[in-house]
């Protein structure tokens, strides 16, 4: 039985997910498989690795299909700037293109980076880490916004306010 391919989305550093029959796996551009359609699920391409879903865990391969980091993980996202969110075990943490924890994997969520920090979720409470995984201001806030123009915008005990970049609080009047 010879299943048809289906290209999905768009090129993402010269690759394009396909779907052969259940199974998902990368195209080139001269339509030649490049990785061949065996995961359960994929992401497209960031930084030269994509996630990858088998026997229920995620983890990522290069561009040849090679495992560079071993399928462990309930959940990955695409990495950027060189790291990539993950969730093991219900927590949320940060890895490195070498598998390496950046950080603590303790948080019951991290969101995108911006201007150097990412907002993080522990116990219903939100603080803020950098890229090398520590903490800039425990999570304490009942609110949090992604800094913009060195900024985040946070709500603590009913009192609204802006963050600085150096964790100092501004409350408004």
């Amino acid at each position: 039985m010879n299943s048809e391919i289906i290209k999905l989305g768009s090129f993402e550093e010269d690759l394009i997910i396909i779907r052969m029959g259940d199974k998902y796996g990368f195209m080139n551009k001269n339509d030649e498989i490049a990785v061949k359609p065996i995961y359960e699920e994929v992401l497209a391409f960031s930084e030269n690795l994509a996630g990858f879903k088998l026997n229920k865990k995620w983890g990522f391969i290069d561009k040849s299909g090679k495992t560079v980091i071993k399928p462990k993980f309930d959940d990955v996202w695409s990495f950027r700037e060189g790291l990539a969110r993950v969730v093991l075990n219900n927590k949320c943490g940060l890895i490195n293109t070498k598998d390496e924890n950046v950080g603590k994997l303790i948080y019951d969520w991290i969101n995108d980076f911006s201007e150097e920090f990412a907002i993080i979720k522990l116990n219903e409470q939100y603080g803020f880490i950098n890229k090398n995984g520590k903490q800039l201001i425990e999570p304490k806030f009942n609110y949090a916004s992604s800094f913009n123009n060195g900024f985040a915008e946070v709500e603590l005990n009913g009192k609204y306010g802006l963050l600085d970049r150096n964790g100092k609080f501004y409350s408004r009047i």
